[in-house]
């Protein structure tokens, strides 16, 4: 790697004043429900852009939303609450990057704590009306906050990728994280397990977020979603990453 490669920055547009927001990170992975979901909330809460990731790594790719030029790793935020959303899929070297910027960034807004969404690739998907939703929390408090809501938390398995990197950074620098998997396809976008996530998430936080709309438009968004997949797949492939659902070698 080049001795001139400059750090990841987060460009912001305000200098806005947080009150100990939590920060919801929903990145391209499995079934792309994170990504899927941070969307939706973030369109919901009608959160205003609050800046974006610069770094020499990250795809040379800019989008147009409404005729304005977009980075394609963005923020948006109000006082309380802070998403995180990527709409192309990240080489390695940009995840890890990501990872470590996410946490200390948060940890200067003095942020209450760290919440990702991500899908739980399983087999027989097609046989699931209402995907269930796992939790795993950095800490007993985290912990807590999962059984009082009635999230399962996930006991063995494997997690990888982006998830691993911020909770590893996160366990770290003693920052509360959780990490709430929903049950999903692998390969397909899944706005149903988006939305299963994102109920989830209100029993979490308080913040209630309807699902009508993702579900109502659930084809369209698995439509416009196609290329994505395919682009984080292979990603994913490339990164050998592992299903959460496999038990570590150790348990068997």
């Amino acid at each position: 790697m080049s001795s001139i490669l400059r750090e990841m920055q987060f460009i912001e547009y305000t200098d806005r004043k947080f009150e100990e927001p939590i920060a919801i990170i929903g990145l391209p992975d499995v079934g792309l429900v994170g990504a899927i979901a941070t969307v939706h909330l973030t369109r919901e809460l009608k959160l205003p852009e609050h800046g974006y990731a610069y770094y020499d790594l990250i795809p040379p790719v800019i989008l147009l939303h409404g005729g304005e030029l977009k980075s394609p790793i963005r923020i948006y935020a109000n006082e309380k609450v802070i998403t995180l959303i990527s709409e192309i899929a990240l080489p390695t070297q940009t995840i890890l990057a990501l990872s470590k910027k996410i946490v200390h960034w948060i940890m200067e807004k003095k942020g209450k704590y760290i919440l990702m969404l991500s899908g739980l690739g399983v087999p027989n998907r097609m046989d699931i009306e209402e995907p269930k939703v796992y939790g795993v929390a950095t800490n007993m408090e985290g912990k807590k906050i999962l059984q009082e809501n009635g999230i399962e938390i996930l006991q063995e398995g494997f997690i990888a990728g982006a998830n691993a990197l911020i909770l590893r950074e996160c366990i770290k620098n003693k920052i509360p994280a959780i990490l709430l998997l929903s049950e999903s396809f692998t390969e397909f976008p899944d706005p149903a397990a988006a939305a299963s996530i994102l109920k989830a998430f209100s029993k979490i936080t308080g913040i209630q977020i309807d699902t009508k709309k993702l579900i109502e438009q659930a084809e369209e968004i698995r439509i416009k979603a196609r290329e994505l997949m395919r682009r984080t797949q292979r990603q994913l492939k490339a990164m050998r990453k592992i299903q959460e659902s496999e038990v570590p070698l150790m348990y068997r």
